[in-house]
């Protein structure tokens, strides 16, 4: 308590006892009532017979020089209360029940206040909640956007590659051009010295400008990739949506034994007309002269097909032992190559795998992106059995055991350069 605190309360109680004491004489005991208070003043009657008459005829005087120095001292607020010349008790009654009225209003005023400030709060608090909960709509309906537009390219896709198969005459392999009758085996631009081709405009960077160029049938051509100062033989598969696709891996028959060693594996093998694996320095050379998306397309012996693209492919250099670099994945087959990301080339002579004291490659006899050991592999034994004893060519998310045919294929990434083109 403060010390100004303590004096009023000192003076306000010496009020109210030279209060009490003036009316002594007429009664012993006086009791206020308030609405909030109930007092009694209760004050002990003076035997005054044995008080000698000189001091009892001074009593007044002194104690009006006595009561006049009090109130020249006295706390301004107990100033009002108190009347040197009055005896009544109603003046005291009233002012404190003025004061207990106005501390009443002060007090419903605080609680009208406190009421007010709860209403703000709990709206302020509804407001976060509506929100918080149309962010989270927001982001629903984001995802389903971007589900449905998936859906959408793969339909669109599906009814293209229909309308392909039904007006199409023959297969891939029987299509004629100048150079797809011929046996032209795979070419490694890494080793190429002697150049065959020496007109520069009969030479691409990949098969997406063959097509740009108007050449939109599917058959081999010579690209040149951008850091290979000769041109190599590939196939350019252009009936396949949206065309310009460049096949990297192609198998239907079982004539191309692909369990080889690391030097093959590396360089390429095959036939660019029939089955063939492009080589991992050509990939590298190719993925990495821009930014490629990859697809591969499936087939069963019921010539069922399905699909996988992936937005990004990659394949890092013989130093870091071809590592696969594969994201953005949508297509009609369900994901298996994910599981493969990240993982180095592996070959019966050479193993990267993440198989501890163990060779996947020489298990499944053939070079490919193992990991412990694979959920698709396409470059492994080939038979014509739909359900053979041995461990063959699968893609583990649609069909665990021998596929009838099977093609890799990249071309300029449109999510990338879309997304580029947008920005700039």
């Amino acid at each position: 308590m403060k010390f100004s605190q303590l004096i009023f309360i000192t003076q306000l109680c010496v009020v109210l006892y030279m209060k009490v004491d003036r009316v002594s004489s007429l009664k012993s005991k006086k009791t206020i009532k308030t609405k909030r208070c109930r007092y009694v003043f209760v004050v002990k009657e003076m035997d005054t017979s044995s008080c000698p008459n000189e001091i009892t005829s001074q009593r007044p005087m002194d104690n009006e020089v006595i009561t006049e120095d009090f109130r020249n001292d006295m706390h301004p607020r107990i100033k009002p209360l108190f009347k040197g010349n009055s005896n009544d008790m109603e003046d005291l009654n009233t002012r404190l029940q003025s004061m207990e009225q106005e501390l009443d209003h002060e007090k419903q005023k605080n609680s009208n206040l406190n009421v007010t400030i709860s209403k703000q709060e709990m709206l302020l608090q509804n407001m976060y909640r509506f929100i918080n909960n149309m962010k989270i709509d927001q982001h629903k309906q984001k995802q389903k956007y971007n589900e449905l537009e998936k859906k959408f390219i793969g339909m669109e896709l599906d009814v293209a590659e229909v309308n392909n198969v039904l007006t199409k005459r023959g297969t891939l392999s029987e299509v004629s051009t100048g150079e797809t009758q011929k046996e032209i085996p795979v070419q490694s631009a890494a080793k190429t010295h002697s150049c065959a081709t020496s007109n520069p405009d009969a030479t691409f960077k990949d098969c997406q400008e063959v097509y740009e160029k108007g050449y939109k049938t599917s058959g081999i051509y010579h690209i040149t990739p951008l850091y290979s100062s000769c041109s190599i033989p590939v196939w350019c598969d252009m009936d396949t949506p949206p065309g310009g696709w460049l096949v990297i891996q192609k198998r239907f028959n079982g004539k191309v034994d692909f369990n080889l060693f690391w030097k093959e594996y590396r360089e390429g093998f095959g036939n660019i007309a029939s089955e063939y694996w492009i080589g991992l320095d050509n990939m590298f050379l190719l993925t990495n002269q821009g930014h490629y998306e990859l697809r591969i397309d499936l087939w069963d012996f019921e010539d069922n097909k399905v699909y996988a693209s992936y937005e990004s492919f990659k394949i890092d250099g013989e130093r870091d032992q071809y590592r696969l670099e594969v994201r953005g994945f949508k297509g009609s087959a369900r994901d298996s190559l994910i599981n493969h990301n990240n993982m180095k080339f592996s070959t019966v002579d050479k193993d990267n795998d993440n198989y501890h004291n163990y060779s996947c490659a020489r298990e499944w006899q053939c070079g490919w992106w193992f990991n412990a050991c694979y959920f698709t592999i396409l470059n492994g034994k080939y038979t014509n059995d739909s359900n053979p004893s041995d461990r063959t060519i699968s893609w583990n998310e649609w069909k665990p055991k021998q596929l009838a045919k099977t093609e890799m294929k990249i071309r300029p990434s449109r999510t990338y350069y879309k997304n580029h083109n947008s920005r700039g």
